[in-house]
């Protein structure tokens, strides 16, 4: 089976269509990213009482920052529609420029995820354990940046495009 094929060939929003899991595995990436790349770290989980370091991903590499911007990288190159074997750029930003709405959110998430890549910059090169004591805002920013984001690629994206979240991301939002 062509999967490509039935996927471009269904213009359907349900749960379950190839759209919306598609776009729920993208949020539950970014979710991954928010709650358990940067907020467990610095110890913004619910239950936490200090940041959690050695729980970092790349933690023993020091490649922290490196990973946590790739990871942001891999969202924002989906929501893009950026393909590393392809010239293809159809992905959820075009999808949204279609949309009633749309022009306007494309601007404010891409935004968004500008403020991200700055504040992750900041962390290139400083293991993760001395970047907790010494630029703790510039992780604290961070975090800040990624609980304001999801408004744009959970809220506002999936009520543009009618789609619905259809798993638990556990976090209340």
């Amino acid at each position: 089976i062509n999967y490509a094929s039935e996927f471009s060939a269904t213009d359907a929003n349900n749960s379950g269509s190839p759209l919306s899991d598609l776009y729920n595995e993208m949020v539950k990436s970014y979710e991954e990213l928010k709650n358990f790349k940067v907020g467990l770290v610095i110890g913004k989980r619910s239950g936490q009482t200090a940041p959690e370091v050695t729980r970092a991903e790349g933690y023993y590499s020091g490649t922290t920052a490196l990973l946590l911007k790739h990871h942001l990288i891999s969202v924002e190159n989906l929501w893009a529609g950026k393909a590393a074997l392809s010239d293809s750029t159809y992905g959820f930003k075009k999808y949204l420029d279609t949309k009633n709405g749309g022009p306007q959110l494309i601007q404010e998430t891409t935004q968004g995820f500008e403020r991200m890549h700055t504040q992750i910059n900041q962390l290139q090169g400083i293991r993760v354990e001395s970047s907790i004591d010494s630029q703790n805002t510039a992780w604290n920013t961070l975090y800040e940046e990624t609980l304001k984001f999801t408004r744009f690629i959970k809220s506002e994206m999936s009520a543009v495009l009618g789609l619905e979240i259809t798993y638990s991301s556990g976090d209340g939002d």
